[in-house]
Parts: structure tokens; C-alpha cells; sequence
């Protein structure tokens, strides 16, 4: 199967899978960072135009929205419509000033030179080869127009990695049924790797890369819900799925702390660059 077709058989299948992982209430998460990060920026300008680029169910818009207090312009693009769909439910009344375009990151349905901000929430590295989207988005950009994304990060080694390896290969083995291109553009893995990749676009510069952590701790059955979130999961059938969810259940059960519940750290990495023409 084709890369980017697995991804949207994964997102429509599984919509608002991204912000059901990775966004929390209650506590400092990196959509809220990402936020905080574009709110430091000194805007020249107050009628902004923000590009929510693969926005999956709108979490980083919402989000956004009650940042900026002067009126701003949203376009939310993303391969999947189920996606969209779901974005539009929930941005419900806010939704005035928002346009939701289904679009590639590799040719987005936006004029050149329009777009005052690019996000990106945990999607750029799924953009083989970044490169081409990363074209694209300087192409949209105006001068001195700035793009954040956040990324995935290392895993934490730990007892939960090496249970979720051997338990996730010996039900592919079994009931793997999906055989998707590769989706993940390895030069994202580090800071040495992206630096050098950004370096090879024109016009995006200043490009800074932040590590970060969160602490969290998960019940046995957040953290196989959480671990279940990975795209090799999504290659299996229903029975399959089932296996794998019983047995990383029952396998981290046994590694609950004195309090009933995990500790894990989650890994992404934040990056910033800004387009300068001159």
C-alpha cells in the first residue's frame, strides 16, 4: 500500500487519533507549548493567516483560537476527510473565520506568499520526504513568516518498549494484513539530521529545534491504550488488534508502581524556522 494511503486508511479509520494521545487538560502538553511558542512571536501585523497544516480533528486550532485575541484567518488542510469532519464538529460555532481544505502537504491548495504562520502537530515527519513538503510551505509563507511543528521523539527505553517490541512482532507475525510503502522520513530522528535537512531548503532559516518531555502516569490501561496508538498497530486485522491489546494489558499490569500506575516519559521535539528572502 502506498504510504500516504495507509495514512489516511489509518486516520479515517481512527480519526482524532493524534490529540486522543498527546493532548492534555489537565496537564503542560505540547500542543499547549506549540501554542505558547507562536504567542512569544513579535506579529507585525494583527489580520493574521494561520495554516494548521495535517490538522487532523482541529485540536491545535481550538487551541490557538483563544490565544490570539486580534482576529485571525484559519485554513486547516488535511489529507483525510474524516479528519476535516471531525475538526469541523467540534470548532462548531467558532468556525467563521476558519476554511478547511482536504490537500498533500507536497502541493497544498493555497495561494504563494499568503500565510503569516504554519503549525504542524506530530505530522511532519510522516511527510516523505519532508523536503517537499517543507518546499511547500515556504512557497505559502510571506516574508518573515514563521512555521513550528512538533515531532516525535526517541523512545524512552524501558521494560513498556521491550514488552510492546516483543509483544507487537509476534502478532504482526500473525496478523499483519496491511504492507504500507515507508511513511516515516528517518532524518527527523535527530537535531543534527533536521538542522541539516532545513539547511538544503531555501528561504527557511533561523531554524531552532527544542527537546522535550513530558512525565505522565498512566494506569495499565492508558499506557496500552497509549502504546496502541502506534502506526504499526493500524497494519493489523481486528483480531489482531484485540491480541495485541490483551497482551500488553496484561503484561503491564505487572510493571505498576507502589501507586497502581506507570511512570512514563513521552519524547517529541519542537522546531522553529522562519522565511527570509533576503
Amino acid at each position: 500500500m502506498k504510504a500516504q494511503e495507509f495514512l489516511n486508511y489509518a486516520h479515517d479509520r481512527f480519526p482524532g487519533m493524534t490529540s486522543r494521545f498527546f493532548a492534555r487538560d489537565d496537564l503542560q502538553d505540547s500542543y499547549e507549548d506549540l501554542c505558547k511558542l507562536t504567542m512569544n512571536i513579535d506579529w507585525l501585523r494583527r489580520d493574521l493567516v494561520v495554516l494548521d497544516l495535517a490538522c487532523g480533528d482541529g485540536e491545535l486550532t481550538k487551541k490557538l483560537q483563544k490565544n490570539f485575541e486580534f482576529e485571525t484567518r484559519f485554513i486547516l488542510v488535511d489529507q483525510s476527510e474524516a479528519e476535516l469532519n471531525l475538526a469541523k464538529r467540534r470548532l462548531g460555532p467558532a468556525r467563521h473565520n476558519i476554511d478547511f481544505k482536504v490537500g498533500s502537504a507536497f502541493s497544498l491548495p493555497i495561494q504563494s506568499n499568503s500565510v503569516n504562520l504554519v503549525v504542524c502537530h506530530m505530522a511532519l515527519m510522516l511527510m516523505r520526504p519532508v523536503d517537499r513538503a517543507l518546499a511547500e510551505i515556504s512557497r505559502v509563507l510571506v516574508e518573515n513568516g514563521v512555521f513550528v511543528a512538533v515531532i516525535g521523539g526517541a523512545w524512552q527505553e524501558s521494560r513498556i518498549q521491550e514488552i510492546f517490541l516483543r509483544e507487537n512482532r509476534r502478532v504482526q507475525n500473525q496478523y499483519r494484513v496491511i504492507e504500507p510503502e515507508e511513511f516515516i522520513d528517518r532524518r527527523m530522528r535527530s537535531t543534527q539530521a533536521i538542522l541539516e535537512l532545513f539547511s538544503c531548503v531555501p528561504l527557511l532559516n533561523e531554524v531552532q529545534v527544542q527537546d522535550l518531555t513530558y512525565e505522565r502516569n498512566f494506569t495499565p490501561i492508558q499506557m496500552t491504550e497509549f502504546m496502541m496508538s502506534v502506526y504499526d498497530t493500524y497494519c493489523l486485522s481486528d483480531a489482531g488488534i484485540l491480541d495485541l491489546q490483551k497482551s500488553l494489558f496484561e503484561e503491564y499490569r505487572e510493571c505498576c508502581n507502589s501507586d497502581g500506575l506507570i511512570h512514563f516519559k513521552i519524547n517529541q521535539k519542537m522546531i522553529f524556522s522562519k522565511k527570509l528572502t533576503c
